[in-house]
């Protein structure tokens, strides 16, 4: 993950796939609020419970 303080973006690379065939790669490209909450449901998602990014890491 990349931040950008001047503008505040959150880019996270993403590599893309198609029934195990590489397709390409790409930067998601959000918001702070957008990169906290992504963060936040896949916290519950993969743990059933909200974890911080300074936790996790």
């Amino acid at each position: 993950m990349i931040t950008d303080s001047g503008t505040g973006e959150v880019r996270v690379p993403l590599s893309l796939f198609h029934l195990d065939q590489h397709q390409g790669d790409v930067d998601l490209v959000l918001s702070r609020a957008e990169a906290a909450e992504l963060q936040e449901l896949l916290s519950v998602l993969t743990a059933g419970r909200p974890i911080s990014v300074a936790a996790a890491r």
